[in-house]
């Protein structure tokens, strides 16, 4: 038999992007005294409001700077963001498994991670077969080590989830997206 090509269809693009925060989004959460519960949040609380970087313009442009290279690297019309909030988890806290329906991609920026470092679990979108050894095609989930300031752009379809935190306090600010008019 002649080998003749390998093709790799419909990947999933995630992008990580390191950004340099300005703003004074971390004063303004730490001095928060009204934050939520949320279904999806275990030992965690998140903001009220669900357009928190509408009140950080530079911080947003950055963002929306990102998808906007993530919107033309996967060739889709230009997106834009239509909700954002933060979530705070201090140790043993995370984030259930869950997608973003309705959403185009979505994000996770953290501009506080106590220790530097944390870890994000995006989960294989293709169902589960049988392997003989582990490949970038058939992991069950892909852990992204994250440290401060590191934002993750992925398809809101996918299932994402964050393990216990063991960083001390965490903040992650995310977002939603939705075609622009």
């Amino acid at each position: 038999m002649k080998y003749l090509e390998t093709y790799d269809l419909f990947p999933s693009l995630i992008q990580k992007y390191s950004i340099t925060n300005n703003s004074v989004i971390l004063e303004d959460i730490f001095g928060d005294n009204d934050l939520g519960d949320h279904d999806l949040l275990i030992a965690s609380k998140r903001s009220k409001e669900s357009y928190v970087l509408d009140n950080y313009v530079d911080l947003k442009g950055h963002i929306q700077e990102a998808i906007n290279i993530y919107a033309t690297k996967i060739g889709i019309s230009p997106i834009k963001i239509s909700q954002s909030w933060y979530s705070i988890a201090k140790n043993g806290g995370y984030i259930t498994r869950h997608t973003h329906p309705g959403s185009v991609i979505s994000g996770a920026y953290y501009p506080f991670i106590e220790t530097g470092q944390t870890f994000f679990a995006v989960e294989n979108p293709n169902p589960d077969e049988v392997w003989n050894n582990l490949t970038k095609y058939n992991e069950t989930a892909h852990d992204f080590e994250l440290s401060t300031d590191d934002l993750l752009i992925f398809p809101s379809r996918l299932n994402h989830f964050t393990d216990p935190n063991q960083s001390g306090t965490r903040i992650c600010v995310s977002f939603n997206t939705k075609y622009a008019d």
